[in-house]
């Protein structure tokens, strides 16, 4: 919903529902001088809303744990061909 900011009369008045799933979509711009651009990075996030429950404090809870390492995936070519290898990053 980035196109909508603002208030969203009815759709954005909804109450959250305790045990329900929701999108978190962030994104971050950042300037990259070796490219001379911006790149953009979007993340979409599962969370829940949680009431208390044993924690007795409402708030937001994330559906899954948090990615502790990278999950790469080689292409068909192999190395040489835009593999990002662990030395890479």
């Amino acid at each position: 919903m980035t196109n909508l900011q603002e208030e969203v009369p009815v759709l954005g008045d909804l109450p959250l529902l305790a045990g329900t799933y929701y999108s978190i979509e962030l994104l971050v711009n950042h300037f990259v001088p070796e490219w001379n651009t911006s790149v953009s990075f979007p993340l979409e996030e599962d969370v829940v809303w949680d009431w208390g429950g044993a924690s007795k404090s409402p708030g937001w809870k994330w559906a899954f744990a948090r990615q502790e390492r990278f999950h790469v995936v080689k292409s068909v070519g192999g190395a040489g061909t835009g593999d990002v290898l662990p030395g890479d990053l």
